[in-house]
């Protein structure tokens, strides 16, 4: 006898791909969850009979860990920002001890960010080689600091102080002090509210910056062109500008370090029709971006070019994604 549960029952899904963003309500989940609901929603889904799992990243580091993890086979697909965090986990440097070969990218979501060096003004401080010139004791917050393993920010800010020889135990050396004070939303109040003199992290778009420059004085440092250059060859980490009038007190362009990229990836051997649909989930978010949340519209190049979105992928594009790509025309 057949009963009406069972003239109901769902196919059973067949695979998972696990998905790997960042914490529920950050920006990466949202992009997650508009691509998965093309793969497996109500309408027409590009991979019917699949499910979908969608996963936090211990500590919240899922710019860091989601490169490990999918590397290692506990996720299929992820977000990690900047988009050369792919190639520092590829080549084994940076936050990276060991090489994670065969990533592959999917697409790049046009997010813009980049790493500002901001002190009060009141210190005197124009430029970052006055920190070893003065051995000056700054009170500086910068990013996070997890079990000793620094999140991608604090190793990029770290790295380059050392090139300008105030690495942060000599900043501590000199009686300052350097505070892991969080993502920059959080972290940023403790210089708003007067706790420290110099925050250097990045989201370039949160309030908080504008809260700072608005309070008082400040001095946006620039970053040398030689060092930049020797970040870009070290850790795939490139050059960005700052614009004039970006913060009150930017009075004209200040070079600095990108960290642009919401970069979707996998690993080489996810099935080729799998990275294709994904491919197509991200080429239909285009068009409903204007629909994202106030805070991701706020991160986001809008609107979304669909060339960026495959041509700056960091690593190579995964031959699924790769083959969408070249049938609509945006890659040759």
């Amino acid at each position: 006898m057949t009963t009406s549960v069972d003239r109901f029952v769902a196919e059973p899904a067949t695979t998972t791909l696990r998905f790997g963003a960042q914490n529920p309500g950050h920006s990466w989940w949202s992009i997650a969850d508009r691509i998965i609901e093309s793969l497996v929603g109500f309408s027409n889904p590009l991979l019917p009979n699949v499910r979908c799992g969608l996963y936090t990243p211990s500590a919240l580091q899922g710019a860091r860990l989601n490169p490990v993890d999918v590397a290692a086979g506990n996720l299929d697909v992820a977000i990690t920002t900047p988009a050369a965090t792919a190639w520092m986990a590829t080549h084994g440097v940076g936050v990276y001890d060991t090489a994670h070969r065969g990533l592959r990218g999917i697409a790049s979501f046009p997010h813009i960010d980049f790493v500002v060096f901001m002190v009060d003004a009141s210190t005197g401080i124009r430029d970052l080689s006055e920190l070893r010139e003065r051995r000056y004791p700054l009170k500086l917050v910068t990013g996070r600091k997890a079990d000793a393993e620094p999140d991608i920010l604090t190793f990029v800010v770290g790295e380059v102080l050392r090139r300008y020889g105030a690495p942060y135990e000599a900043i501590e050396e000199w009686g300052g002090e350097v505070i892991y004070g969080g993502p920059t939303h959080i972290g940023g109040h403790l210089m708003r509210d007067g706790e420290a003199n110099a925050l250097f992290q990045e989201a370039q778009m949160v309030d908080v910056w504008h809260e700072i420059a608005d309070s008082r004085e400040v001095t946006v440092l620039p970053v040398a062109d030689e060092i930049i250059e020797d970040m870009r060859r070290s850790y795939g980490i490139g050059r960005a500008e700052i614009p004039k009038g970006h913060y009150r007190g930017v009075n004209a362009p200040v070079t600095t370090l990108d960290f642009s990229g919401w970069l979707v990836f996998c690993r080489e051997d996810l099935p080729d029709d799998y990275a294709y649909a994904v491919a197509q989930a991200c080429d239909a978010i285009i068009p409903q971006a204007d629909r994202f949340d106030p805070i991701t519209r706020k991160c986001l190049r809008l609107p979304i070019d669909p060339i960026y979105l495959f041509r700056e992928t960091v690593v190579p594009l995964h031959e699924g994604a790769a083959r969408y790509a070249r049938e609509h025309g945006y890659i040759s």
